[in-house]
């Protein structure tokens, strides 16, 4: 990531479990933010292809990545993320122009700090994964479905809850509060 300017801005978006909403609520803020042209990698356990780093360049619907691109993203990087040291991962030196990243994952907290932290907890029906559990810890903002039963969400009270009805366009409400938290940062 661009560090020599100090106005890299790193979003991450972690999940309660498998298919609450991640990708989609990725491609709502690709939709609401095209003028920051991010780049988002999705960081999975296993290698791709027999490649620890994949890019893809087709817009589509029928892969996340290609989700991405087909919502605005500049860049699409699928990435198993194995390398013990950060410093040297290719995921890294694959990133090393990129201004504005988004990750989707939520291992990534073990090599990035973020400057938003978003957990998606989905209709928060499913049992948590236990990965989840730092994104939690590090959020700045949980974001739920709009019926998703409010007695069985736990939070920390000093984030905000976003109920969405539709992830993949994000309410006014949680642009502003993005925009706010990402000014600073974006030139």
């Amino acid at each position: 990531m661009a560090e020599d300017s100090g106005q890299v801005s790193v979003i991450v978006v972690g999940g309660a479990a498998k298919g609450v909403g991640k990708t989609s609520l990725i491609c709502g803020v690709l939709a609401a933010l095209p003028e920051l042209h991010w780049t988002v990698v999705k960081v999975t356990s296993h290698a791709h292809r027999g490649t620890p780093l994949w890019e893809e360049f087709t817009p589509g619907q029928n892969a996340d990545t290609e989700r991405y691109l087909a919502a605005g993203a500049k860049r699409a990087l699928l990435a198993e993320l194995s390398e013990p040291d950060w410093s040297v991962s290719p995921l890294r030196i694959a990133l090393q122009d990129d201004v504005h990243v988004l990750f989707e994952s939520n291992r990534i907290l073990a090599q990035v700090r973020p400057n938003v932290c978003i957990g998606v907890l989905g209709e928060w029906d499913e049992p948590v994964k236990s990965s989840f559990y730092p994104v939690l810890e590090t959020a700045h903002a949980l974001v739920c479905g709009a019926s998703a039963n409010a007695e069985r969400i736990t939070m920390r009270n000093d984030i905000p809850l976003f109920r969405l009805s539709s992830f993949q366009e994000i309410s006014l409400e949680m642009l502003t509060w993005l925009r706010a938290r990402l000014n600073p940062l974006v030139r």
